[in-house]
């Protein structure tokens, strides 16, 4: 059933890869706002508690991975915010991973692969980003993932888990929208603090974002003073070992 339901996965993936940034931002359209835009916001914020949290060398020189790094759009924006680290991505999708290296021009070194046996070695990176990958994976395998990436992740280093928000009706609105997310049910903040710490991981930190769709941008620069009210269409928890 595992295997199964992993491999379903990976069709869908596969499926979807060509036309995925078509499908998000309709899935997201009472945003205002298109798929890139929440991409750079989450990599901002990440390179923002990073700053806050750790003294980093200027320029950071470390190596990043992207799990679950779909067509690499991600890797663009990670470059900026990391213009001299070593960038890797990685995906169940074979099709999405061929036109990540087709199109990406991040430099990065994208890999097909599942979360149950990464192809990297042990602690390899200082840094692992992951967006809306975790309730893809089947409630029984997430400890099995959990550890993994804590065993490629650096001692000291810090994994940033970006999740959809269960108590967002927008979001859950967005994802029955979506057809790789319609009839997936998003994990919640408790549920998914409770198995990173139960693999060994420390919680740094845990916040919201994304309160306002673009007609009320203006309302935006208060967020950042919102980040503790659970009502955010996503939700990010920073882990370390």
């Amino acid at each position: 059933m595992r295997n199964e339901a992993l491999s379903a996965t990976k069709s869908e993936f596969d499926a979807y890869a060509v036309d995925y940034r078509e499908i998000v931002n309709r899935s997201i359209r009472w945003s205002g706002e298109e798929y890139e835009y929440f991409i750079d916001r989450r990599v901002r914020m990440m390179k923002l508690r990073l700053d806050r949290h750790c003294s980093l060398s200027s320029p950071w020189q470390h190596s990043v991975l992207d799990f679950g790094c779909g067509t690499g759009v991600t890797e663009n924006f990670l470059r900026n915010c990391f213009p001299d680290s070593s960038l890797f991505g990685v995906d169940l999708s074979d099709d999405s991973i061929q036109l990540a290296r087709q199109t990406n021009s991040s430099g990065a070194a994208f890999t097909t692969g599942d979360g149950k046996s990464l192809p990297y070695q042990d602690k390899k990176f200082d840094l692992i980003y992951t967006n809306g990958t975790m309730h893809h994976i089947p409630a029984e395998e997430r400890l099995g993932v959990l550890s993994e990436l804590k065993r490629v992740l650096a001692p000291g280093g810090f994994l940033f888990l970006f999740e959809n928000n269960p108590l967002n009706p927008l979001m859950t609105r967005a994802m029955l929208a979506n057809p790789f997310d319609a009839g997936i049910q998003p994990i919640s903040t408790k549920k998914l603090r409770y198995l990173s710490q139960s693999v060994g991981f420390s919680v740094v930190a845990l916040w919201y974002a994304f309160f306002f769709p673009r007609f009320l941008k203006t309302l935006r620069t208060w967020e950042a003073r919102m980040e503790w009210i659970p009502l955010g269409a996503q939700y990010c928890i920073c882990l370390t070992r």
